[in-house]
């Protein structure tokens, strides 16, 4: 399975870098109160092994997210706590990535 991640809302007052260990072409920067759903924002590819996560850093915190078994997952870094951030995905599909004034992410989709 394929996921990216396509667009972005930063809620936060913070810029947000992006880096793909896998695909540098993907590495941004997401400036503080950006609202897109289209490549200029943010087109990452969700690499589909942890070991190879995309690095998110919102400014306050880190995350490490890939896809696994039909679910977008997500690891914080401080912590180690890993979650699903999207499950029962059937096919491959852009996400929008959102982050939150807290520094949190969540992802919306699938886009069309």
């Amino acid at each position: 399975m394929t996921t990216a991640l396509r667009g972005s809302e930063n809620r936060s007052q913070r810029q947000v870098f992006v880096a793909n260990p896998e695909q540098n072409k993907d590495n941004t920067v997401i400036p503080a109160g950006t609202n897109s759903e289209t490549k200029d924002t943010l087109y990452a590819w969700i690499p589909q092994q942890e070991k190879d996560a995309l690095k998110i850093q919102t400014g306050t915190k880190t995350f490490f997210v890939w896809d696994e078994d039909w679910s977008i997952k997500v690891k914080k870094e401080v912590d180690g706590e890993g979650y699903a951030l999207m499950k029962n995905i059937k096919d491959a599909k852009d996400y929008k990535l959102i982050i939150l004034e807290s520094g949190d992410i969540q992802v919306e989709g699938p886009l069309k």
